[in-house]
């Protein structure tokens, strides 16, 4: 008897899996202002696991892997429905949902949690960073509000569960140079990690925290107007304003690399914009010094200027990165758990990660109800998110969550930061503090991070 269709998981996406006994979860809550048919949200939960076969797969394990095995009948994605008892209770369920685990053998790695009121609702939807990033968390979520509210409508189901190398361009694929580096690369990185990689004891962090907060509409809309007019992308504003007030508050040597996850679907060309997909390599941004943490209007967007010109020059050639490193990567499975033992030996904290969800092409009337906000998308990996800062728009707003653990980065030192670096963005937005625009020297169109 055959076996049931399926996938081996990329090491990326082991990676992201880990054993699961450890959260890989990203999140985000839909505040919903009118009512909701919970006969019509089973049925779009439905129709999402047809449209989406990741949904339809449980983790087993085959040839001393793990895969993604699709079944005929899978078990439904779970929907809890709570009674909703205030307007902050999303809160504390979506931290809560954030840090609970998926079991991949018995359930899918999606999951809906319904805050249900008389007028108004949050809808919170998890899903295992091992299948979707932040921008296909969003999509997911624009699916199931579009479907829930509509008519029933046929869904052609999808079986086809192609591997990463199958969404790479044929070029690639067929390049036999690039095929030969990745084969002695690999195959040096492997020996090193079983001669140099010993045991060592996981580290351990303090309690995992969020702090989350919105721009209102007319101080976005400055925000955005400001950098417009001065050829900078509002992301790379934002970026720059955190990285002075890291630099303020932890001192100039605390955090030592600042990334971005960039969002891979232009990369690969047969990925389609709404497939699930859960990985984002990154580039690093280079602020450079940055005194004490502050910065002159003038001098503020000058940085910025130059901050936006390297990363563009990053960004341009990182597809050649991509390729060799990822394919690379499936040549270390057989050292998987060595570069799991050396990745949990290494003390984190010591990275900021600035991720952009930009402007959310979400609807926001239905028939039966109105999206009021999209909050709290966050995520975290393995026993500690630290650091991590992520940013979107929605309905004119800018929505922001930092998130770390008490030991890598007291609360206390967060709500500095996040303070500082608002009080910035502020003043550099104030009428008086609008310095002369200066020619843009490439384009000023946001990155578009995962």
């Amino acid at each position: 008897m055959s076996a049931p269709p399926g996938r081996p998981l990329s090491l990326f996406e082991r990676a992201l899996y880990g054993d699961g006994s450890l959260p890989g979860n990203v999140v985000v809550t839909a505040c919903i202002e009118g009512r909701i048919d919970p006969a019509a949200l089973l049925r779009a939960l439905s129709q999402a696991q047809a449209r989406h076969p990741l949904l339809r797969c449980l983790i087993v394990e085959r040839e001393g892997r793990p895969w993604f095995e699709l079944r005929r009948t899978p078990p439904q994605i779970p929907l809890r429905i709570i009674d909703r008892r205030s307007d902050e209770d999303w809160l504390t369920w979506s931290e809560r949902e954030l840090q609970r685990c998926f079991d991949g053998r018995r359930e899918p790695l999606a999951r809906l949690l319904w805050l249900r009121g008389e007028h108004r609702s949050e809808l919170v939807l998890i899903c295992h960073h091992a299948i979707c990033d932040g921008r296909a968390l969003t999509h997911l979520l624009g699916e199931l509000l579009r479907d829930c509210d509509g008519p029933e409508r046929a869904i052609e189901t999808r079986d086809a569960l192609p591997s990463f190398a199958d969404w790479l361009p044929a070029a690639v694929r067929a390049d036999r140079g690039l095929q030969r580096s990745i084969r002695w690369r690999a195959a040096a990185l492997a020996l090193a990690l079983r001669l140099l990689v010993r045991d060592r004891p996981a580290q351990h962090y303090g309690a995992i925290y969020r702090e989350l907060w919105t721009l209102d509409e007319a101080v976005s809309r400055r925000l955005s107007e400001q950098c417009r007019a001065q050829h900078v992308s509002a992301y790379v504003a934002i970026s720059l304003a955190f990285v002075l007030a890291f630099r303020a508050v932890c001192g100039a040597q605390r955090i030592q690399r600042f990334v971005a996850p960039v969002d891979m679907r232009s990369l690969l060309p047969n990925l389609g914009d709404r497939d699930l997909f859960g990985i984002a390599p990154t580039v690093e941004l280079r602020p450079g010094k940055t005194g004490a943490g502050t910065a002159a209007p003038d001098e503020f967007w000058t940085r910025a200027r130059a901050l936006q010109a390297e990363l563009q020059r990053r960004i341009e050639v990182l597809p050649a990165k991509v390729y060799r490193n990822f394919l690379g990567l499936e040549r270390l499975h057989g050292v998987f758990d060595r570069m799991v033992v050396y990745g949990r030996s290494r003390r984190e904290g010591r990275q900021l990660t600035l991720s952009n969800l930009g402007r959310l092409s979400l609807t926001q009337d239905y028939r039966g109800f109105h999206l009021r906000a999209v909050r709290g998308i966050s995520g975290v990996v393995g026993a500690t998110p630290a650091h991590q800062l992520v940013i979107s728009r929605y309905a004119g707003r800018y929505d922001f969550s930092l998130s770390s653990d008490e030991e890598s980065l007291p609360r206390a030192h967060a709500l500095r930061i996040r303070e500082h670096a608002m009080d910035l963005l502020m003043a550099l937005t104030a009428p008086q503090a609008q310095p002369h625009a200066e020619p843009a020297p490439v384009s000023a169109e946001p990155v578009r991070a995962a």
